[in-house]
């Protein structure tokens, strides 16, 4: 099911989902200037405090960010948010996409990092996969590649949940699997 709004909007109706997984939303795609770390802190803290999958497991797939002639590391803002909110750190993997150099705004590749909160059902299952692997990423592609998004949404039963749902590749894969899903998108 789509929801065509903020996805903070769509995480306060409190529906059951079982699974998280998504690519939070970069600070060009917010309007956030990256100069301005704490606004991009907040509004990840607003929605990911509200994360409850009944599984406890949360994945994220996302890029840290080039700008101002420095490294702007995500992972650090994200970790701090999940670990605050009771989750801990159970699996992190690392997608090369490319080996070019000339990559401007952000890195050849991509963290993948799945929580699992400390009070919930403990799901021993994830993708079995190098903890780093090359999958080159095609040109113009702005999703995730379909392969890689079922290795993680196979092994967790239940309904899908991406509040960052973006082009649509969990909500593709989901059908394709029969599985159900919930994505927040607002344009």
């Amino acid at each position: 099911m789509l929801y065509r709004e903020d996805n903070l909007i769509t995480l306060n109706r409190n529906l059951t989902y079982d699974y998280i997984i998504t690519g939070p939303a970069d600070f060009s795609e917010l309007g956030i200037d990256t100069k301005d770390e704490q606004s991009y802190y907040d509004f990840m803290w607003d929605r990911f405090s509200l994360f409850k999958p009944k599984s406890g497991l949360v994945t994220l797939i996302f890029t840290n960010r080039k700008a101002n002639k420095r490294i702007i590391h995500k992972q650090t803002i994200y970790n701090d948010i999940m670990f605050k909110n009771n989750f801990d750190l159970i699996s992190e993997k690392v997608w090369v996409k490319t080996f070019k150099k000339d990559v401007v705004f952000r890195l050849g590749f991509v963290n993948i990092l799945t929580y699992r909160h400390k009070k919930r059902e403990r799901y021993n299952t994830l993708p079995i996969m190098p903890d780093c692997f090359h999958y080159p990423h095609k040109r113009g592609s702005n999703g995730f590649p379909p392969e890689l998004i079922s290795k993680f949404i196979e092994v967790v039963p239940g309904i899908v949940y991406d509040p960052f749902m973006g082009s649509g590749t969990t909500a593709n894969v989901c059908h394709q699997m029969g599985r159900e899903w919930i994505g927040s998108e607002i344009n």
